[in-house]
């Protein structure tokens, strides 16, 4: 039997530089599946981090 190894949660600097990323036109699925399933919900800095970044979508101001 084979145990699945479920992938680590995203840090607050690497949702940040995931952020960048995202931003960038050839960001693509992958980035785009980082961003929505690998940052952990909730309270700590990594989630303030990706709520900033979709806060600024939402006002189309992601420069």
């Amino acid at each position: 039997m084979r145990l699945k190894n479920s992938p680590q949660p995203l840090d607050t600097q690497k949702t940040a530089e995931l952020v960048e990323l995202v931003k960038t036109p050839r960001a693509g699925e992958f980035i785009l599946d980082l961003l929505v399933n690998r940052v952990p919900p909730g309270g700590d800095d990594a989630a303030y981090v990706k709520a900033s970044f979709l806060a600024s979508v939402a006002k189309e101001d992601t420069t």
